[in-house]
């Protein structure tokens, strides 16, 4: 089953740390998750990944698995986690996502954040972004984003 988001329109902010900030926040007709506060955060404009930060609520009344995040934009997309080993930072690739019911997960660069590698699309106005989270229960929850 394919479960539909409504798109979230987001704004660039060009500098040396780009920002794509989410304007419509409320994801209708899902059931299953919710996204808000989503952020798309580029540290360098020669980087090859950008970090999309978001709050991720629950609104089954399942613990929901998110075991995949894919897009066609991108060459792949990862969960990460950020932690302090012996005074440095490292991040870590994290296999799946667990959300209690009724919980919102939110990321950030100390929690957990999601990684958008190798961009195979230029990402500038009027371009649509597209995630795909796949469920372990067999749902695909599709995130659709624009850039405006």
């Amino acid at each position: 089953m394919i479960e539909r988001i409504c798109q979230i329109t987001l704004v660039i902010c060009f500098s040396f740390q780009s920002v794509f900030t989410s304007e419509a926040a409320y994801v209708a007709n899902s059931g299953v998750l919710k996204f808000e506060d989503t952020v798309i955060s580029i540290k360098s404009e020669m980087s090859g990944a950008l970090v999309l930060f978001t709050r991720v609520t629950n609104l089954s009344k399942e613990i929901q698995v998110v075991t995949e995040v894919t897009s066609p934009q991108f060459r792949k997309v990862e969960f990460h986690r950020m932690s302090m080993d012996n005074g440095t930072h490292s991040m870590h690739k994290i296999k799946q996502l667990k959300i209690e019911p009724g919980k919102s997960v939110t990321s950030s660069m100390g929690r957990f954040h999601i990684m958008l590698i190798e961009p195979l699309v230029l990402l500038e106005k009027d371009v649509d972004v597209n995630l795909e989270f796949k469920l372990s229960s067999g749902k695909t929850v599709h995130l659709n984003t624009h850039i405006r």
